[in-house]
């Protein structure tokens, strides 16, 4: 009866035994954050049942695709393409990029903050992101297999190879054929663990070697 289905403790404790019970619950108890949230931190699948507004809520969305990522696509059209809300989530869970809208998965600071949380997102970027040297080097720095979504262009970039070599060994084979005949990728995917481990510690990019260099003429005049 009305009076189970909206009572709290049974719709959290049938959401703890079978996804989706939720479904079942009244339509008051469905818009009901709190009680929503309890029944998300067991089952986020049940995100696709609750009310319309809370589907909008970030805080509700966050705690279903805590549980299960791909819970992210029942959140509302209204989050999920509006970017500052799609931030919110992929700061931590950077898989639910993929249900962004395009306009959202077009834009940089959304795909960044994606891919520094899951190098994998970059899959789910706009093409001219993928494109995009600075989304590109920030995925694969956190997972160096996001080298397989890179443009042609970049997987022919010899940082961004050799970012992604440093992160993970096996992401070679999705560098371009010039950069399997590159003398430094070639040995970089050569090395074991430990070696590249110092040769990671001891890599200076430009920028660093400039900063040293300023400090220098500093220092000497």
């Amino acid at each position: 009866d009305d009076a189970l289905r909206g009572d709290s403790e049974v719709v959290v404790a049938a959401s703890s035994q079978k996804e989706g019970a939720l479904r079942y619950a009244t339509d008051t108890f469905r818009a009901d954050r709190d009680g929503v949230l309890a029944v998300l931190s067991k089952d986020g699948t049940a995100l696709e049942f609750v009310s319309q507004e809370l589907r909008g809520d970030v805080k509700v969305v966050k705690a279903a695709v805590r549980s299960k990522t791909w819970a992210a696509r029942f959140a509302s059209p209204e989050l999920l393409g509006n970017p500052e809300l799609v931030r919110d989530v992929v700061r931590k869970y950077g898989q639910a990029l993929r249900y962004a809208s395009p306009e959202v998965r077009a834009d940089k600071e959304t795909v960044l903050t994606a891919v520094r949380s899951y190098g994998l997102a970059l899959e789910y970027a706009s093409d001219a992101l993928k494109d995009d040297k600075d989304v590109v080097l920030a995925a694969v720095t956190a997972s160096g297999w996001a080298l397989q979504f890179a443009s042609l262009g970049l997987r022919n970039d010899k940082q961004v190879v050799l970012e992604a070599i440093m992160d993970c060994p096996e992401a070679f084979r999705y560098a371009s054929r010039e950069m399997h005949e590159d003398p430094e990728a070639i040995a970089m995917h050569t090395l074991d663990s430990a070696s590249r481990d110092v040769y990671v510690s001891l890599r200076r990019t430009p920028t660093d070697l400039e900063a040293i260099d300023g400090d220098e003429e500093q220092g000497g005049g």
